[in-house]
C-alpha cells in the first residue's frame, strides 16, 4: 500500500491531529524490519471525559489482547501523555492482565516544563535526554516518535 493510500485509509487528516512527519520514520522502520503495527485508538465525534475514558478502556483492551496473543514479544505503544497517567490506559491493562503485570509497563512522558526547570537549575538541561522519575516511568525531552523508540534501548540519564 502506498503512503498516500495508507493516510487516506486511516483518515489521517481528519482523525489523527498530529503531523504525519512525526510517525513516518517509525512506520517506515517497522515496515523495513517486518514489525507488525496495530492501531488501538477509537474515534469519537465529541471529545470529553466520557469519551476519554472509553478510549482508554478500548486501548487497554487492545493492548491486553496483543500481550496475551504474543506473550514473548515487546508490545510498544505510542499514546498521548494524558492516556499514560496511572488511572488511564495502564489501569485498564492491569485490570485485565492482573496486578503483577504492572511491573512490566514502562511509561515515557514527553517535555515536562517542571522537570526541564529542575534540570536547568542543576545545569543538566543540555546533557540530559531522559530522566527516570520512578522505576518504570521516564521523561524524555525528545519530540519525535523515533526518539522515543531509540531511548527504550538506552535508559541512561539523570534521576530526579
Amino acid at each position: 500500500m502506498s503512503e498516500r493510500d495508507f493516510l487516506k485509509s486511516v483518515q489521517w487528516q481528519t482523525k489523527w491531529g498530529f503531523p504525519w512527519e512525526y510517525y513516518r520514520p517509525l512506520l517506515r522502520w517497522a515496515q523495513k524490519n517486518k514489525v507488525a503495527v496495530r492501531g488501538i485508538n477509537r474515534s469519537y465525534k465529541k471529545r470529553n471525559a466520557t469519551t476519554l475514558k472509553s478510549r482508554d478502556v478500548f486501548a487497554g483492551k487492545k493492548i491486553a489482547e496483543l500481550v496475551k496473543a504474543h506473550p514473548d514479544h515487546l508490545v510498544f505503544v505510542i499514546y498521548g501523555d494524558l492516556h499514560l497517567a496511572a488511572d488511564h490506559i495502564p489501569a485498564e491493562i492491569v485490570r485485565i492482565l492482573g496486578a503483577p503485570f504492572a511491573k512490566r509497563i514502562l511509561r515515557i512522558f514527553q517535555n515536562s516544563e517542571k522537570i526541564y526547570f529542575q534540570l536547568l537549575n542543576r545545569e543538566l538541561e543540555s546533557t540530559t535526554d531522559l530522566v527516570r522519575l520512578s522505576q518504570n516511568i521516564f521523561l524524555s525531552d525528545e519530540c519525535s516518535a523515533v526518539g522515543e523508540v531509540a531511548k527504550l534501548f538506552d535508559v541512561s540519564g539523570a534521576d530526579l
